[in-house]
């Protein structure tokens, strides 16, 4: 009779034996949690990950609103924050004898806020020259009043 079919079988069987003492023998040792609980958090956990990439969670959609209403809002603030660097600049520009330092302060604020500098300037003179013509040699030159950066 030819048994080498059933030692390998045993030998297969033996490994196993083994392996299972192993780690029972890890487990009691407080290495690894092998309890059924454990097992099925821990998978759990890392579907959870996969899920929260697939579908993307109330609190997200939430910010994401929110993001859109600032951006409506902060196109509301430039223009009203345009209008009031507007308001400073024909101010000053409009007294006698006009200061480049402050001229330059306001166009450097406006600079800071993101608006266009130039153009708030050319507007702004072409508004007091308008009004005062005869004021045209005392307005500075834009090199005079550009921001240092």
């Amino acid at each position: 009779m030819d048994f080498q079919p059933l030692s390998q079988l045993a030998l297969i069987l033996a490994g196993f034996l083994a392996f299972w003492l192993l780690l029972t023998w890890i487990q009691r040792r407080g290495w690894v949690d092998l309890s059924r609980d454990r097992l099925r958090r821990g998978t759990g956990n890392a579907l959870h990950g996969m899920q929260g990439f697939i579908e993307p969670s109330v609190e997200y959609l939430i910010e994401a609103e929110n993001l859109e209403e600032v951006e409506g809002d902060d196109q509301e603030s430039a223009e009203i924050e345009r209008e009031a660097v507007l308001a400073l600049l024909s101010t000053s520009l409009s007294r006698d004898p006009v200061d480049p330092e402050v001229v330059r302060f306001e166009l450097a604020e406006a600079l800071r806020a993101g608006l266009d500098w130039q153009a708030l300037y050319e507007q702004a003179v072409r508004v007091e020259l308008e009004a005062r013509l005869f004021r045209a040699p005392s307005l500075p030159p834009i090199w005079k009043v550009a921001p240092r950066e």
